[in-house]
């Protein structure tokens, strides 16, 4: 995708510089209340958030109303007819953001409480370092569980440089560290960065949109985790998904799309040897999910179709930004009054 942000000039330096947030919602309004507080009181103010609602249904656009937060006039309210799953809601939010106009989007799923200063260290690191928009890919912030664990850790970039040894600490005096890939957890994008490589791809549903999309973005342009810009994720659990430990019935069926978007990032993303270690972790799963009791059916399905469509799998990237009109409804203030 080519083009440009609508209305805005400029390089994004200084204190004028537009900043979006966007964040996806689903049936998580008391984390998400505090999500969109913390944002909101951010010691460098954003200019707008665009809250992609996933078609809750527990009550979310009357909680909101009823703490003052869609009165908010930063706030910007789109709700999904059905829930779409994560990565439409990331493709949705990206779209209208372009729609508004920015310099800097800032994005994060509802279950991600920044620090005050989160994203004053993000934007920071990238006017003590950099002139040029272009010259950045990213910016990401360093993620910890409540406890103070890591979690979403990126994935360091080892790409050597003409000298022949990896760069990734050429910037580790500012605090920054060269990653090839991180996921939608307080991450900052330029507006150069979507106008070059678009938007996420939709056809993920959910686990590795954000990896397919900033692997893309490190293959031609330098990214950074910020070490000094921290957000607590509160996620259910702090382990990555899997067959071996995933406990919750309804989100069973999903591990199709886990099984499928991994062997496909490997197979596009990583060298062969990767893509066979994947496949045999993979194949790991399947043997898991039709020998291990208690044995259900959803549960092998799910592991055994999503390997099977690893190897197919080829996302489609979206065609148009129109997205958000066709998809979506309005603000609702109407409907919570």
């Amino acid at each position: 995708m080519s083009g440009s942000i609508t209305g805005l000039k400029g390089t994004g330096h200084g204190s004028s510089a537009k900043v979006l947030a966007v964040v996806v919602t689903w049936n998580r309004k008391h984390l998400l209340e505090q999500c969109l507080r913390a944002i909101l009181g951010q010691s460098r103010a954003v200019n707008g958030i665009i809250l992609i609602d996933n078609n809750s249904t527990d009550g979310t656009p009357e909680f909101l109303m009823a703490a003052g937060l869609l009165s908010d006039a930063r706030i910007i309210y789109k709700r999904f007819s059905k829930n779409e799953g994560p990565a439409a809601g990331f493709t949705a939010g990206f779209a209208e953001a372009m729609s508004q106009g920015f310099h800097w989007l800032w994005v994060m799923d509802d279950d991600v409480v920044p620090e005050a200063d989160a994203l004053h260290h993000l934007i920071q690191a990238f006017e003590a370092n950099f002139a040029d928009p272009r010259s950045v890919g990213f910016l990401s912030s360093l993620v910890v569980d409540p406890q103070g664990c890591a979690m979403n850790v990126p994935e360091i970039d080892f790409q050597p440089m003409p000298t022949g040894y990896p760069g990734w600490n050429q910037l580790l005096g500012q605090g920054m560290v060269k990653v090839r890939q991180a996921t939608f957890v307080s991450i900052l994008f330029p507006s150069t960065t979507l106008e070059d490589f678009g938007l996420p791809k939709k056809s993920f549903y959910m686990w590795g949109e954000d990896s397919d999309y900033t692997l893309s973005i490190s293959q031609k342009r330098p990214c950074y985790q910020v070490g000094l810009s921290r957000a607590v994720h509160y996620r259910a659990s702090a382990s990555s998904p899997g067959v071996t430990k995933e406990r919750d019935p309804a989100r069973i069926p999903l591990l199709y799309y886990f099984y499928r978007n991994q062997l496909y990032l490997r197979r596009r993303y990583y060298q062969r040897r990767q893509f066979l270690s994947q496949l045999v972790e993979s194949l790991k799963a399947v043997w898991f999910a039709l020998t291990t009791r208690p044995f259900t059916v959803s549960r092998a399905r799910a592991v055994l179709l999503g390997v099977i469509a690893g190897f197919f799998f080829n996302p489609i990237l979206p065609e148009s930004t129109d997205i958000v009109t066709t998809q979506m409804g309005e603000r609702l203030d109407s409907e919570v009054e």
